[in-house]
């Protein structure tokens, strides 16, 4: 299930409530945690904080800019990514990894 939920578009939290909602029990994982340990580790490994869902969140609209082939500005990865702007100097360090056909602007 983790895996549908990352492919998803846009990117939405991978989070044990989100997983839960999914399967549609609401708390029963949590609830019975002290009986499912294993089931708990895996999804502390498979939950993502919000440093790299915001990372996975700019990297969606970088791919999607660069298949349009248009010219990618920070801002625009910003706002489809719904990111706030103290977070251009992250995306701008995003964006020096993309190939250099594409224009860099704040």
């Amino acid at each position: 299930m983790v895996p549908i939920v990352r492919q998803e578009n846009p990117p939405l939290r991978i989070t044990v409530a989100e997983l839960e909602r999914r399967v549609g029990k609401r708390g029963w994982l949590l609830k019975r945690s002290h009986q499912l340990p294993q089931t708990i580790a895996f999804l502390e490994r498979s939950t993502e904080s919000v440093e790299e869902f915001q990372l996975r969140r700019i990297h969606w609209p970088i791919a999607e800019l660069e298949q349009n082939g248009g010219p990618m500005k920070a801002w625009q990865v910003m706002r489809k990514a719904g990111l706030k702007s103290d977070s251009l100097e992250r995306i701008n360090a995003e964006l020096e990894a993309v190939p250099a056909q594409c224009i860099y602007a704040a």
